[in-house]
């Protein structure tokens, strides 16, 4: 399990467990919203792919993107180091 905190006061809490399904479990004005996610995920990933070599822009917010990679990467320096806080 992982905790992301951000200097303004949000946070998130990260687990994983290859027993169970893809899950959102957020909360939003203290009311907890938890969510299954089901999609067709890769036939839209390379809908997305071939749209991108087709005119060359993504679809995505590239910030956020690399965000996201810097989460994971400290994530992963994490289990290394089980209890302590992992700055980004």
């Amino acid at each position: 399990m992982f905790e992301v905190a951000y200097d303004d006061g949000r946070s998130a809490t990260m687990s994983y467990c290859s027993g169970n399904p893809f899950t959102v479990l957020a909360e939003t004005n203290a009311k907890p919203v938890w969510k299954q996610i089901k999609s067709d995920f890769f036939a839209a990933l390379l809908r997305d792919i071939i749209r991108f070599y087709e005119s060359g822009e993504t679809s995505f917010d590239v910030k956020e993107t690399l965000e996201i990679m810097a989460v994971r990467e400290a994530s992963l320096k994490a289990l290394n180091a089980p209890g302590e806080w992992v700055e980004l």
